[in-house]
């Protein structure tokens, strides 16, 4: 509840973040971004956090080479947490997304917001939406009503995503797939 649009802002420049340990509620916009503006910040590390709903987006990631591992993505659509954003949306590339836990993330009754568990886009984007070589592995996606589990677009048809890899993840009672528009992706267990 910071009344500002990110609880916690990782600015152009700023690499080698960690965030560790903390608990994101009630942000009217975003919990926790990695900026987008050049240079974007590269080498984060995400650990242990607890993410509970989201009006927008819980984690918004830009730039190289994060780690986002062991986190909680908690939402009771319904609840004290509510909201309808996506957990994460990622813009970067060579980044690991291990080992989270993703539970209620769904949309809040009567809404019609489009949720994910993960997203990635480029329309609109001016140069910084490059998202290659991501890796979703893992993770516990367990009852996420109304949810996709992704969304992955290349509206521009560029290449500016491509190459992700989806490993290892378990899917409980998630009602939505993921929906795939770019080349080069990998799901397997």
């Amino acid at each position: 509840g910071t009344g500002r649009a990110h609880a916690i802002l990782v600015d152009s420049g700023a690499d080698y973040a960690r965030i560790v340990g903390n608990v994101f509620t009630n942000c009217p916009d975003r919990h926790l971004t990695f900026y987008w503006d050049p240079p974007q910040p590269t080498y984060g590390w995400v650990e242990r956090n607890q993410f509970l709903g989201a009006t927008n987006v819980a984690l918004g990631l830009h730039g190289l080479e994060h780690t986002v591992t062991n986190n909680y993505f908690i939402q009771d659509p319904d609840g004290p947490s509510r909201g309808a954003g996506d957990a994460i949306i990622c813009m970067a590339s060579n980044t690991r997304v291990v080992g989270n836990t993703f539970t209620n993330w769904s949309r809040p009754s009567g809404s019609t917001a489009h949720i994910d568990i993960i997203q990635a886009f480029t329309s609109g984007c001016t140069g910084d939406c490059l998202s290659t070589n991501v890796i979703f592995e893992r993770n516990l996606v367990v009852d996420c009503r109304d949810t996709q589990m992704g969304m992955i677009e290349d509206q521009e048809g560029a290449g500016a995503l491509r190459g992700w890899v989806f490993r290892n993840n378990v899917y409980d009672r998630v009602s939505g797939l993921v929906n795939i528009y770019a080349p080069s992706f990998q799901w397997y267990n």
